[in-house]
């Protein structure tokens, strides 16, 4: 196994949701799994899910304008891979897929 790569100041290693976000997302599990209609349960769900593929899109935003800065500025996907723990194909990814984004 690898070393832990040194995290640079204002990451947070904890690998976990914000507790806020984590209840919000259990106590909509737990309405969800209350929905007796099956075709019901099935649409709300869907719906959910729509909704949270917008909010992750939104997030992932912020992932690839600093991918692409940090790129910019290291000039290399293995460099960049090293200082965020990320893989270097994994780097190329999400560079090539802000690039398209046109970020």
């Amino acid at each position: 196994m690898p070393p832990r790569r040194r995290r640079h100041h204002g990451y947070q290693d904890h690998h976990h949701l914000d507790p806020v976000l984590e209840a919000a997302l259990d106590n909509e599990a737990a309405r969800l799994a209350a929905i007796e209609d099956p075709a019901l349960a099935v649409q709300a769900v869907t719906e959910f899910f729509s909704g949270l593929e917008r909010a992750l899109e939104a997030v992932a935003e912020s992932r690839h304008r600093a991918v692409i800065e940090l790129y910019e500025d290291l000039g290399s996907y293995q460099k960049v891979a090293d200082a965020t723990g990320l893989s270097k194909t994994r780097v190329g990814v999400l560079v090539r897929e802000a690039r398209r984004a046109g970020l």
